[in-house]
């Protein structure tokens, strides 16, 4: 097959995959292909800058689409990330510029993401063909049906992701695969999944098997508030639509199971501790409560600061606007301005 230029199935697929993506995977603020998405507690997917301007300074937000209250702003998820970049290089990459050119604007800058092939595992881009994306998963309707097995070494290695091991944001369309949107827990394609704070992602009975609340990721440890967990549901709409097989394969594995929408995270909220518009860069609480410590050394405008636990934690925490935080910087407690007597209305 010549890799000159696109065939028509590759069209085909690029398109209808395309489809799926503005179907399931678009900020409903601003309406474009998410990018950067992170997903709050209540389950529900935003642009990185779109949920934190949506975010109240001074007390806890509510999801623009369901209302539920958060007080956390996630970390990016790294797994949808490269899901979009895979799947719609060209569309992400538009979106890419625009977003770095709104951020030279403010002077603020969201976190840098690596290249595809360090989010994905390395095996992903050496797995059986099989699994391959390609047009009859996604519901093409023509009579001359393709076994992917049937496949030749050559042609794999003609796919542009597979060359020199490398895959960057020019990876071929249509190129995702289950491998590529599975739980690190089952290592299966992710069921009703369930995006935690720190951006990891997790079939929703994995981590219901383990406790009747998270507490922590079980990836990188990372604290995990309120503790409660909401399915992903348009991310869950988009692994059935895009692997329809193999997500019947998972549903028959929980027969019983079904979608929790009941119970709200608990917000307390105290506002003579309050530090507003100051968000901790290592949890992500937003506006932070508490102790908090901020760094002497850092020259970003938006700063660096911890809340009083995670300053406690001693870790190497990662700025969440790119900042170049480092663990031999100088950090000073500062007090809220804030009165014990102080009232913020509503």
């Amino acid at each position: 097959m010549s890799i000159d230029g696109p065939c028509d199935d590759d069209v085909h697929l690029s398109n209808r995959l395309l489809n799926e993506v503005k179907e399931f995977l678009t900020c409903c603020i601003c309406l474009e292909i998410l990018h950067k998405p992170v997903v709050t507690a209540c389950g529900h997917i935003f642009c990185f800058w779109c949920c934190h301007q949506a975010m109240s300074s001074y007390k806890p937000s509510q999801c623009p689409i369901c209302q539920r209250s958060f007080t956390y702003f996630p970390r990016i998820c790294k797994l949808l990330h490269s899901v979009l970049v895979k799947a719609v290089p060209e569309e992400y990459s538009s979106r890419n510029h625009e977003i770095r050119c709104m951020e030279e604007e403010i002077k603020l800058c969201s976190p840098e993401l690596p290249m595809v092939d360090s989010v994905i595992p390395s095996d992903s881009r050496t797995r059986d063909a099989s699994t391959v994306l390609d047009a009859d998963v996604l519901g093409n309707s023509d009579n001359n049906e393709k076994d992917s097995n049937n496949l030749q070494p050559s042609e794999r290695d003609n796919n542009d992701s597979y060359r020199d091991g490398e895959a960057s944001i020019s990876t071929r369309q249509g190129n995702l695969t289950v491998e590529d949107v599975c739980c690190s827990l089952c290592n299966q394609l992710l069921y009703h999944p369930v995006v935690l704070n720190c951006g990891d992602v997790f079939c929703e009975p994995c981590l219901k098997g383990q406790s009747s609340k998270v507490s922590k990721c079980p990836s990188c440890q990372a604290p995990h508030s309120p503790g409660f967990v909401f399915v992903c549901l348009e991310f869950d709409k988009f692994l059935n639509s895009v692997f329809p097989s193999e997500y019947k394969n998972r549903q028959s594995q929980y027969p019983a199971a079904s979608i929790d929408f009941t119970g709200s995270p608990s917000v307390e909220f105290m506002s003579e501790d309050l530090h507003i518009s100051v968000g901790c860069d290592a949890c992500g609480m937003f506006p932070m409560r508490g102790d908090r410590y901020r760094c002497k050394d850092c020259e970003e405008e938006v700063g660096f600061d911890l809340c009083g636990s995670c300053y406690s934690d001693s870790s190497s925490w990662i700025g969440r606007f790119n900042q170049k935080h480092q663990p031999t910087h100088r950090m000073e407690q500062i007090q809220s301005p804030l009165s014990q007597d102080d009232e913020i209305s509503e």
